[in-house]
This record gives C-alpha cells, structure tokens and sequence, in this order.
C-alpha cells in the first residue's frame, strides 16, 4: 500500500486526536473535582411539584408491592370460601405464590434496570402488575386455579418494579438529606399496606 507524503505543515490525524483527548480529559478532571454532594442533581432541577409527583409515583412501586401482599392475606379466607377451598395447604398458595415470585425475580430484574434503563423497566413492571391484577380480578368468574396462576405472575410487576424504583431514586438525587429523606419516605410507605 502506497502511502502519500505528510505535508510537515498540516496537522495529521493523530495529532488532533490526542489534543481531543487531552481536553476531553481536562473536563472530566474538572468534574472528579467538584464533590458528588456539591453537583446538581437531576431532581434539583424540577420544580417542586414535578418532584413530588416522581417520588410519588417511584413510591408507589413499594406501595403496590406491599398491597398486593396484603389485599389477599386479610381477606384469605373470605377468599378460600368463595372457590370452595378449605385446605391450608390451597388458601397458603393464595399468597405464597405472589410472594414467591417477587423474591424470585427482584435480582433479575435489577439488572434488566441495568441493562435496558431503570424507566423503561419501571414502566413495565407497572404494566405487568396492572395487566395480572386485572386477570387476577377476573379470575372470580372462573376457578381458584386461575387465581394463583394471575398471583403468581402478578408478582412479577413488582419484582420489576421495586429495584428499578430504588435506582431510579438513586441515580436521581445526590447524597444528602434530600435523598435520605426520599429513602425514608420510600421505606415507610411499605408498612402502609394494612392500612388500605
């Protein structure tokens, strides 16, 4: 391969890399400067309505989690008489499938977070869980077979849910007592399932 002499006057290719490369490092030098707490953080940035509505809606991924526990476990045997089951071992799947399921999933699913964005997965577990709720609710006009299976897939949304809704607050807010407090506000909605 026949190469073309370089003109000593004009810049090679090489050499404008390495001047990109040295101010793009100088940025980034400047910004491991500045601390983590001292940056602004996205949520900083939304107005303080905007802001409760975010964390309102990352909350709600607990929320739904907890209630999805709880709305059968008070209601367990209401439920076991309406399909006819007087087993303990058939009114324990009634819950322990949900359950189940989230443990099962929640590692997972975080690293789909990872992977595909915490938003998009967000957004589909909260589809999943509405889409299983739904035939779950259904499942009344047909046997408890259906029910459990709705159950046990409707733990999936929150299994999706949960993890990305922590990272999601995480990657949001800089450490701090803004984020502690939305930590704090996540955490304590979880014990609120009963109260519903």
């Amino acid at each position: 391969m026949l190469s073309s002499p370089r003109d000593p006057e004009s810049p090679h290719i090489d050499d404008i890399d390495s001047d990109v490369r040295s101010q793009d490092d100088e940025i980034l030098q400047d910004e491991k400067d500045i601390p983590l707490s001292k940056r602004p953080s996205i949520a900083e940035a939304l107005p303080f309505g905007r802001e409760v509505l975010f964390v309102s809606v990352v909350v709600l991924a607990q929320f739904t989690a907890q209630v999805g526990f709880g709305q059968t476990l008070a209601i367990l045997h209401v439920i076991g008489h309406h399909f006819k089951l007087s087993s303990d071992v058939e009114l324990s799947w009634l819950v322990a499938g949900y359950s189940l399921t989230i443990g099962t999933f929640i590692l997972i699913s975080g690293r789909f977070g990872d992977l595909f964005g915490y938003k998009l997965m967000l957004i589909i577990g909260f589809a999943w869980f509405s889409l299983w709720s739904m035939v779950a609710g259904l499942g009344v006009y047909s046997s408890h077979v259906l029910f459990v299976f709705a159950r046990v897939f409707q733990g999936i949304g929150p299994a999706i849910t949960l993890p990305n809704g922590l990272a999601l607050l995480g990657a949001t807010y800089n450490p701090g007592k803004r984020k502690d407090m939305v930590f704090a506000i996540f955490g304590a909605t979880a014990p609120g399932k009963f109260n519903l």
